[in-house]
């Protein structure tokens, strides 16, 4: 695809005035917070991050206090589809360049923690089936990276409505509870110094399409995304034809509100969590202990999501924590036995009298 030629300012704007992109990404984000400090803007040269970027700027250009030049373009290369993909860096470069914008392309962490990602670079050649979260994880660790780098508040994502249902569909069919029926959240911390944000969660991938095309915005295509290998091609290219075909157009705002209802009591069961929080006994970088007293005494829903989000607190994988190891932990903190259980990624629970204490142990880094 080639790269677009220089825009006329007036033709961006108005577009943007007949379009949903500028307006949900003003509802959401706000202004001018985003616009006073350095904001990470990840574009990966799809339609999703080319459209937020353009409205990011045809937003900022619509205030006179606004400072362009805190948005800055970054980049991740993959490097997983050869030529294609370094040209996919050279046309968000040229975006960035274009705009007047400070652009960084996301250096790739050294070799060995790509190892034990399963990342495939050049030099690190891994099997085809890389993982899309092990490509996610990856592109977060570099952005978050960068942001602190040159102490960037925000990083902010092209995610859309259609990337939502998706996600929420994967959810459902890996299995999930309460919290993951939630999908993508519009805000999210990254780091201690730096906040996620998604705008355009609100906007349908045809909509942002109509947008670009409104503006003579070309964007880049990626032939991968037409292959059902990955999960969530096969949920997109397949699985949600054949479920809009059989229960009609309105299928996505259901799954949108179910998203929505599910937040609404997932931030119940967190304030309902609180006496749980005051129940930790000690904390520390590989675990927490908690006063079994109190968690016997509260609802096993409430108990287990308050535990989902303790392991995301210290990065545990919660993907091999199944409904039943979850039933399992909260049958031995209301038992009156001392019991100690192995759970999966080397995480370790032990009762002894009122305390319950869990821990994981220190992976071998030889391996």
């Amino acid at each position: 695809m080639s790269i677009p030629e220089p825009l006329d300012q007036n033709l961006i704007v108005n577009a943007a005035n007949a379009s949903k992109v500028p307006a949900n990404l003003e509802r959401l984000f706000g202004f001018p917070n985003w616009c006073d400090v350095k904001t990470i803007v990840a574009v990966s040269g799809g339609p999703d991050s080319v459209a937020l970027l353009r409205g990011l700027v045809t937003l900022a250009s619509s205030h006179q206090k606004a400072n362009l030049k805190n948005l800055v373009v970054a980049h991740v290369n993959h490097q997983l589809r050869g030529s294609d993909s370094d040209d996919d860096a050279e046309f968000v470069k040229n975006i960035a360049h274009e705009l007047g914008l400070e652009f960084h392309l996301a250096n790739p962490i050294k070799t060995a923690s790509l190892q034990s990602t399963g990342v495939k670079t050049r030099e690190n050649p891994v099997k085809s089936d890389t993982s899309e979260e092990h490509l996610r994880n990856f592109r977060y660790e570099n952005l978050l990276a960068l942001a602190s780098e040159i102490g960037a508040r925000y990083l902010v994502t092209g995610h859309n409505q259609d990337d939502q249902i998706e996600t929420i569909l994967f959810r459902i069919f890996r299995g999930t509870g309460i919290g993951g029926l939630a999908g993508i959240p519009p805000i999210r911390l990254g780091n201690d110094s730096v906040t996620i944000v998604r705008p355009l969660l609100s906007t349908t991938r045809h909509e942002i399409e109509m947008y670009l095309q409104a503006i003579g915005q070309t964007y880049r295509v990626d032939a991968s995304n037409s292959s059902s290998k990955y999960t969530r091609n096969f949920l997109r290219n397949e699985l949600i034809p054949l479920i809009k075909d059989r229960f009609g157009d309105s299928f996505p705002q259901s799954i949108v509100r179910l998203g929505g209802h599910a937040e609404a009591l997932n931030q119940l069961l967190v304030e309902q969590s609180q006496p749980l929080e005051d129940s930790i006994l000690d904390e520390s970088a590989t675990g927490f202990t908690v006063d079994c007293r109190v968690a016997a005494s509260l609802n096993p829903l409430i108990l287990q999501n308050w535990l989902c989000r303790k392991w995301s607190q210290h990065d545990w994988p919660l993907q091999a924590m199944t409904s039943s190891w979850w039933q399992t932990i909260g049958g031995a903190i209301v038992s009156e036995k001392a019991q100690i259980l192995n759970l999966p990624q080397s995480i370790r629970f032990e009762k002894r009298d009122f305390r319950a204490t869990f821990s994981q142990a220190a992976r071998n880094q030889g391996l």
